[in-house]
C-alpha cells in the first residue's frame, strides 16, 4: 500500500488564504511542512481533513515550456488525456526524513523518473510558490508545491507508456487552455506575465 505525505487542511487554510497560484517562499514551505505525516493513499484520497502534497516542477527551456499529454496508462483517471505543465507526484517514505527538503528530494526522484534530462542537477530547482485550488475533486485532495527548473540540452520523457511531451510556447499553451489540467491553467497566466 503506498503511503504519501499529507498536511492538515486547516493549517493549509491557515497559512495560505489565498486559492489560485501563490507564490511563496522556503519559510512558507517550512511553515506547511509543520503537522505532516504519512498515512496510506487510499486513506488520503478524498479526505477533506489533508492535503496530499505534490511537488510540481514547471521545465522550461528558451522561453518555450515542457508540457505532457498525460495518457490513460496513468493511475490518476481523473487527469487523463490532459495536458499539464508540471513534472509531480506523491511524496513517499521513500524520499527520506521529513525535514524541509524532503519536497525538493520528491521533486527531484519525480523530475528523473519522468524525464530525462541532460545535465541535470537538482540544485537548479527553484521553488516559486503553491497551487492551493479548490475547484475540482482532484485539486481539493492535493496542495501543489511550484518549482522552475531552466534547463539546456537534450530533454525527453522517460514514461512514454503514460504521457507525450514536447516543448511549446507560451501562446500555443494558451491556445490550448481547454486542455489544460487545472493547475496549468493557474500557472499559465503567471507565466505569460514572468511572475514565477
Amino acid at each position: 500500500m503506498e503511503h504519501v505525505l499529507v498536511v492538515p487542511n486547516e493549517q493549509v487554510q491557515g497559512l495560505l488564504s489565498q486559492t489560485g497560484f501563490v507564490a511563496g517562499d522556503r519559510a512558507q514551505l517550512e511553515a506547511i511542512l509543520v503537522g505532516a505525516q504519512y498515512l496510506e493513499r487510499n486513506l488520503a484520497e478524498g479526505d477533506p481533513r489533508y492535503r496530499q502534497l505534490i511537488p510540481y516542477v514547471v521545465v522550461l527551456q528558451s522561453g518555450l515550456v515542457l508540457t505532457m499529454q498525460r495518457l490513460k496508462a496513468q493511475s490518476e483517471s481523473r487527469l487523463h488525456m490532459k495536458l499539464s505543465c508540471g513534472v509531480g507526484g506523491h511524496i513517499n517514505p521513500c524520499d527520506g526524513p521529513m525535514d524541509e527538503v524532503v519536497i525538493m528530494r520528491a521533486a527531484t526522484r519525480e523530475v528523473e523518473e519522468e524525464v530525462y534530462i541532460q545535465n541535470f542537477e537538482h540544485d537548479l530547482l527553484h521553488f516559486v510558490g503553491f497551487i492551493n485550488d479548490d475547484s475540482t475533486a482532484v485539486s481539493r485532495d492535493h496542495l501543489g508545491c511550484v518549482y522552475l527548473l531552466n534547463v539546456q540540452g537534450l530533454v525527453e520523457i522517460r514514461e512514454t507508456d503514460m504521457m507525450t511531451g514536447a516543448f511549446l510556447c507560451i501562446s500555443e499553451l494558451r491556445a490550448r487552455f481547454n486542455e489544460l489540467e487545472s493547475w496549468s491553467q493557474l500557472i499559465l497566466p503567471k507565466l505569460e506575465n514572468g511572475q514565477v
